[in-house]
Formats: C-alpha cells, sequence, structure tokens
C-alpha cells in the first residue's frame, strides 16, 4: 500500500470517527432536552400529587408504580451462537426457536459480552 492510499485511508476513517460524534454529540443534546421536560414535567406532576387527598394520593402513586414496571420490563434476546442481540417484539427475535433463545439480562451486560444490536434497537 502506497503513503498516499494510506494518507487516503486515514483521512476517510477521521471523516467517519467525525461523523459518528456528531451523531453521538446530537443524541445527547436531544436526550438531555427530554430530560429537561420531564424533569419539569415531573414538578408539576408532583404539585398536583400535593393537592390530591391522602387517599386518592396512595391511588395514583400505585398506579404510576405498575406503569413504571410495565415500561422497564423490556426483554432483549439473541440466539445460542450468535452475535446479535434484539428486542424480544422484534421480529428476528420470534423467529429462534425456544430452545436456541437467550434471554439477556439488559443491555449495558449484553453489549459488555459482545453482542452487537439489531436495527430494532437503534
Amino acid at each position: 500500500m502506497n503513503t498516499t492510499q494510506l494518507e487516503s485511508n486515514i483521512i476517510q476513517s477521521f471523516a467517519l470517527a467525525k461523523r459518528d460524534m456528531t451523531k453521538l454529540y446530537d443524541s445527547l443534546y436531544f436526550l438531555m432536552d427530554k430530560v429537561d421536560k420531564l424533569a419539569l414535567e415531573n414538578k408539576s406532576l408532583a404539585q398536583k400529587l400535593a393537592s390530591l387527598s391522602p387517599k386518592s394520593r396512595r391511588t395514583v402513586v400505585r398506579t404510576a408504580k405498575k406503569v413504571a414496571t410495565k415500561t422497564l420490563s423490556r426483554k432483549f434476546v439473541a440466539a445460542r451462537g450468535s452475535t446479535k442481540m434484539h428486542d424480544s417484539k422484534c421480529p428476528f427475535a420470534r423467529n429462534i426457536k425456544p430452545k436456541n433463545k437467550v434471554v439477556l439480562k439488559s443491555k449495558v451486560t449484553a453489549l459488555n459480552q459482545g453482542f452487537k444490536l439489531c436495527s430494532c434497537l437503534h
């Protein structure tokens, strides 16, 4: 490989890395904005909750806990011997035979074990 080709490859690699970093920053700013909006909404809901009677407050808190539990119980699966992980509702995950299906505890744990994300998780 000559030096001009090597130089071209390095420039292209840095351009791709820069593009990826820009996407990550955009995602980060988007998520930070969402967090700020949710914090404001949470503050507003806390004020409304404080104004409720004690009995109705307990009902609201129980309902909120049930909803939060349901939304947090997302499952990730992979096929035995595969390198890709899927959301349990992904069409590819549904095609995995039960005997070959591996349930993963969390996205972070699976990524640390070397699994790659399916397009359903992007």
